[in-house]
């Protein structure tokens, strides 16, 4: 931590024209990092650039977020590499979280690093920090902070909380320590009014959320005796005037896997005519590493939560899916015979 720590200053300190990215289908880890880091770098005298990545646009529930008007609306190749001087890659476990527009070959032709808590990350920076202990991107960014002696204002403080609040599911996710509390308690110190940012957070619900949701639970069905799935079509969004703040992939795959005896949760979303995000999750680690089967499928993520995004309609993803399993896990063939409702391929 120490070694990489100071290379990543070093590269900071050499650096004036500093790039940041959100990942696609971004959350407030990513959002949060970015922008905690953009003022930490602004601060210290940097020209700093924040760009929205794929995201067309950003989510609003996160505009409350200090800088966040800030963020520019262009992705990876709207821009202009030649004007930088370094790229800060955060919470993106591999090229296709900078775009998935298309392949991203690196090395790039400006130094890259990147900071992550990916156990799939491929490690593809000339600088890589990679701590799969921790629950967020922004719990490691605070750590670097203080270690740079960094002054963590009350806006770098709110934006760090968030991505740590966001990502720890409400501090509910298996790598949520002691440590993180203590983060938190830190950080909160100073935002003393940090319950009402909370509020803003959790009560922004669109009222197209409402419609995916109804869809979604109409579609979820059972395969293997244990895995619960649901799937919304690009038709049915379209039809449903679903916009990009009601769609909730992942929200909606931790939801089936609460429910006794659904393992694991997979939520597919065609958000575009022949592309499928989809996100997995499981309430038995142990048994059930998600990361295997989103990796298996060209994406990555945490042993509890992982996703990918298939560039395939949806029947077809669906079929993937339901072909891919029992090869990961063998046990859920042999535990029950397969049910299978062909009307959804």
């Amino acid at each position: 931590m120490n070694a990489t720590s100071s290379q990543i200053w070093d590269r900071i300190a050499t650096a004036q024209r500093i790039l940041l990215h959100c990942h696609p289908n971004t959350d407030g880890d990513s959002v949060g990092g970015v922008l905690a880091t953009a003022q930490v770098l602004t601060n210290l005298g940097k020209n700093v650039t924040v760009i929205a990545g794929d995201n067309e646009p950003l989510p609003h529930y996160l505009s409350f977020l200090p800088g966040y008007a800030t963020i520019l609306s262009k992705d990876f190749f709207q821009i202009d590499l030649a004007s930088f001087d370094l790229f800060l890659i955060l919470d993106a476990a591999a090229p296709s979280q900078i775009s998935r527009k298309a392949p991203i070959l690196f090395p790039l032709a400006i130094p890259s690093v990147v900071i992550d808590h990916h156990v799939s990350n491929t490690s593809f920076g000339d600088e890589n920090l990679i701590d799969t202990e921790s629950p967020a991107t922004c719990q490691i960014l605070y750590g670097l902070f203080k270690e740079w002696g960094i002054d963590i204002t009350h806006d770098i403080a709110l934006c760090l909380f968030i991505g740590i609040y966001t990502d720890t599911g409400g501090f509910k996710y298996a790598l949520t320590t002691e440590k993180t509390f203590r983060i938190a308690a830190d950080l909160t110190s100073k935002v003393p009014e940090f319950t009402d940012y909370l509020f803003t957070l959790i009560n922004t619900t669109s009222p197209t959320r409402i419609a995916f949701m109804k869809i979604a639970y109409a579609n979820a069905r059972v395969w293997y005796r244990s895995v619960a799935i649901s799937s919304i079509s690009y038709k049915e969004i379209v039809e449903n005037k679903i916009d990009h703040d009601g769609l909730d992939t992942s929200g909606f795959a931790g939801i089936l896997k609460t429910v006794t005896g659904w393992d694991i949760g997979i939520m597919c979303t065609e958000e575009k005519e022949g592309e499928t995000k989809v996100s997995f999750r499981t309430r038995d680690v142990k048994r059930y590493d998600v990361a295997k089967l989103a990796g298996v499928l060209g994406g990555g993520g945490h042993p509890a939560a992982a996703a990918t995004y298939i560039k395939a309609p949806l029947d077809e993803t669906l079929r993937q899916i339901y072909e891919i399993l029992p090869k990961i896990y063998p046990e859920l063939v042999s535990a029950a015979a397969p049910i299978f409702e062909k009307q959804h391929i």
